[in-house]
C-alpha cells in the first residue's frame, strides 16, 4: 500500500490512525474518520485494490484535498460509503475513472472549473448525491459517470460538452430537467435511460445522433423536439416514455431505428418528415393512444411490425415512395378503418394486416393493383379503386389488361368528367375494333368540354340534328378542325384513319409548329395535309408510329389507339 503504516491500537472504527504516500510528491494520513492528503501534484493511478487506504474505506468519513493537488487517481475513493463530502481544490485537472464510485452517503460534491476530464463511472451510484454542475472544460460527459444517482435533482451541464457518453446519466430517477448545452453533438446509448423523473427536455439544434436507449423508460416525459440536426434516432431511443404525447421530428432525420418509440402509450400523432427514409422494425409498436401517422415520402421500406397494436390507428396514408411493407407492419390494429395507398403496390408480407379490418383504397388507372396482389394482403380487407378521390369499379371492362399501353388512357376516358367513352355491349370496350369519324370528333369534342357550337350554319347534308355527334360536328367545322369529306360531306360512318385523328387533335390544340426537322416516318410526306401534325405528335410523344420507320397514316384508326392519342395530350 505504498508504504503505508497502521496504528490500529484499541480505538473504534473511525479512531484508525493510517498514513502512507499516494503520489510522487503526495502523503496520506486517515486520523478520526478524517483522510489528509497533503503535498502537490498528481495522484498515483491506482488499481482497484491497490489505492493506499484501500483497507480502511468504511471508515473515511471526510476528505481534505490540498491546493496544488493536480489529478484524483482512478478508484482513489471508490466504496468509501461513508463519505458525506468532498470539496475538489481549484488546481485539479482531472478526476480519475470509479474515482467516488458507490459512495453512496455522498450528498455534495463542487467540481472546480479547472477539471477538463471526468472519468469514467467517477460518480457511479452516488446515490445521495443531489446536484452537480460540470464545468466549461469538460468536453466528454464520460460513460457511467453519474449512473444510477438517484438523488440528483438538478446537473448543470457548461456549454463546451460536446458528447453525453454512455449511460452517463441513467437511473437518475429524481432528475426532473435538464438542459444540454448547443455544443453537443452526440447523445449516447442509455445516456439518460430511465430517468423517470424527467418532464422535459431540449435536444439543441447541433446534435446529430441520439444513440440507443437515450431516453428510454422516461416514464414523466411528456414532449420532445428532434431537430433539423439529427441523422439517427437509435433503437429503442424513446422506448416506454409512457407519457411522451408531443413529438415532433424536423427534417433532417434519415432513419428512425428499431423499437425507438416502442411503448409510448400516451403518444397520439406523428409526423414522419420526408428526409426520413427508414423507420426500423417495431419502431411504434404498443403506441396505443397514437390515432393518426403521417408517413414521409421518402420512406421506401415500411419494416416488420413498425406500427403493430397501435391499438387507437383509424387511418393512415402509404406514400407512393414505399416499395414493400413487412411482416406485422399494422398487425393488431383493430380499429384502422382507412388505409390508402398513393402510388404502385408494395410488395407485401401476407401478415402485414393481420387482424386488420378496414377499407383499402388505391388508384384505379394503376396497373400494378391487381387482383393477386390484392389477394396477398392479410387482415379483412376491402378494396376499392379510386380516380380523383372517387371510388370506381374495379375492373369496369373485362377485355382490357393493367399491363396494356392503352389501359391508363381507357380509364381516364372512362371517368372523365363529363365521360368520353362508355363500353360496347356488356362490360367490353373493344379496344382493336375501328372508330368513325363520327366518333372521333365526338370523344375530342368531349375531351374539350363540349363546347357550345355559335354557328347555326349546317354544310353537312348527311348530319342530322338530333344525332349524338351532332353539336360536336358543327364545333368541328366553325373552328377549323375537320372540313369533311367534302363540300356537303362529313361521312360520320366512315372509319377514321390514324392521319386524320392525329390532324383533328391537332387544329384543335392550335396548330402548333413542330420544332424539329426530323422526319422518323419513311411513309409520312412533306406537303401532305397531315405532315406537320404528325411530326409534332411524334416529338411531344402522342404516338411513336407503328413501327420506328412507319406511321400508318391510312390505316383505320382503333379504339384503343383514339383514347391513348387523346390521353397522352389531354389527360397527363
Amino acid at each position: 500500500m505504498c508504504g503505508a503504516s497502521f496504528n490500529g491500537g484499541g480505538r473504534g472504527k473511525n479512531e484508525v490512525t493510517a498514513s502512507g504516500t499516494c503520489g510522487p510528491d503526495l502523503t496520506w494520513v486517515l486520523e478520526n474518520g478524517t483522510l489528509t492528503i497533503s503535498g502537490t501534484g498528481r495522484m498515483y493511478e491506482n488499481q482497484e485494490d491497490g489505492v493506499p487506504w484501500h483497507d480502511f474505506r468504511e471508515q473515511i468519513v471526510s476528505v481534505d484535498l490540498p491546493q496544488g493537488l493536480t489529478s484524483i487517481g482512478r478508484y482513489s475513493f471508490k466504496n468509501c460509503i461513508n463519505l458525506t463530502s468532498v470539496t475538489i481544490p481549484n488546481s485539479v485537472t482531472s478526476i480519475g475513472g470509479h474515482a467516488f464510485f458507490k459512495c453512496y452517503s455522498l450528498a455534495s460534491v463542487t467540481i472546480p472549473e479547472g477539471v477538463t476530464r471526468i472519468g469514467g463511472s467517477a460518480f457511479y451510484k452516488c446515490s445521495s448525491l443531489e446536484s452537480v454542475t460540470i464545468p466549461s472544460g469538460v468536453t466528454k460527459i464520460d460513460s457511467g459517470v453519474f449512473y444510477g444517482c438517484s438523488s440528483l435533482t438538478s446537473v448543470t451541464i457548461s456549454e463546451g460538452v460536446t458528447s453525453i457518453g454512455f449511460e452517463a446519466f441513467e437511473y437518475c430517477s429524481s432528475l426532473a430537467s435538464v438542459t444540454i448545452p448547443e455544443s453537443v453533438t452526440d447523445i449516447n446509448n442509455y445516456a439518460f435511460s430511465s430517468c423517470s423523473s424527467l418532464t422535459s427536455v431540449t435536444i439543441p439544434e447541433g446534435v446529430t445522433r441520439i444513440g440507443s436507449s437515450a431516453f428510454s423508460c422516461c416514464s414523466s416525459l411528456t414532449s420532445v423536439t428532434i431537430p433539423s440536426s439529427v441523422t439517427s434516432i437509435g433503437e429503442r431511443a424513446f422506448a416506454h416514455c409512457d407519457s411522451l404525447t408531443g413529438l415532433e421530428i424536423q427534417e433532417g432525420v434519415t432513419d428512425i431505428k428499431n423499437y425507438a418509440f416502442f411503448g409510448c402509450s400516451s403518444l397520439t400523432s406523428v409526423t414522419i418528415p420526408n428526409s426520413v427514409n427508414s423507420i426500423g422494425e417495431y419502431a411504434f409498436e404498443y403506441c396505443g393512444s397514437l390515432t393518426s401517422v403521417t408517413i414521409s415520402s421518402g420512406v421506401t421500406f415500411i419494416d416488420s411490425g413498425v406500427f403493430s397494436c397501435c391499438s387507437s390507428l383509424t387511418s393512415v396514408t402509404i406514400p407512393s415512395s414505399v416499395t414493400s411493407i413487412g411482416e406485422y407492419a399494422f398487425g393488431d390494429c383493430r380499429i384502422l378503418k382507412t388505409i390508402r395507398f398513393e402510388g404502385n403496390a408494395p410488395a407485401i408480407a401476407e401478415t402485414a394486416f393481420n387482424w386488420v379490418f378496414a377499407d383499402a383504397y388505391c388508384s384505379a388507372d394503376n396497373a400494378t393493383w391487381t387482383e393477386d396482389v390484392c389477394r396477398h394482403y392479410g387482415g379483412n380487407i376491402t378494396w376499392n379503386w379510386c380516380l380523383n378521390g372517387e371510388i370506381v369499379p374495379k375492373l369496369f371492362f373485362t377485355d382490357i389488361g393493367r399491363n396494356e399501353y392503352y389501359y391508363d388512357a381507357v380509364v381516364w376516358a372512362y371517368y372523365h368528367e363529363p365521360q368520353i367513352v362508355a363500353g360496347t355491349e356488356g362490360r367490353t370496350f373493344k379496344p382493336n375494333a375501328s372508330c368513325t369519324r363520327a366518333q372521333v370528333i365526338t370523344f375530342l369534342w368531349i375531351a374539350l368540354g363540349k363546347p357550345e357550337p355559335t354557328t347555326t350554319e349546317n354544310p353537312f347534308t348527311d348530319v342530322k340534328a338530333g344525332e349524338y355527334y351532332y353539336k360536336a360536328v358543327l364545333w368541328a367545322w366553325e373552328n377549323g378542325i375537320t372540313g369533311g369529306t367534302s363540300e356537303t360531306t362529313f361521312g360520320p360512318d366512315d372509319n377514321c384513319t390514324r392521319a386524320q385523328v392525329i390532324t383533328f387533335l391537332w387544329n384543335a390544340v392550335g396548330k402548333p409548329e413542330p420544332t424539329t426537322t426530323e422526319n422518323p416516318f419513311t411513309d409520312v410526306k412533306a406537303g401532305k395535309y397531315y405532315y406537320k401534325a404528325v411530326l409534332w405528335a411524334w416529338e411531344n410523344g402522342i404516338t411513336g408510329g407503328t413501327s420506328e420507320t412507319t406511321f400508318s397514316p391510312k390505316a383505320v384508326c382503333t379504339r384503343a389507339q383514339v383514347v391513348t392519342f387523346l390521353y397522352r395530350e389531354m389527360g397527363e
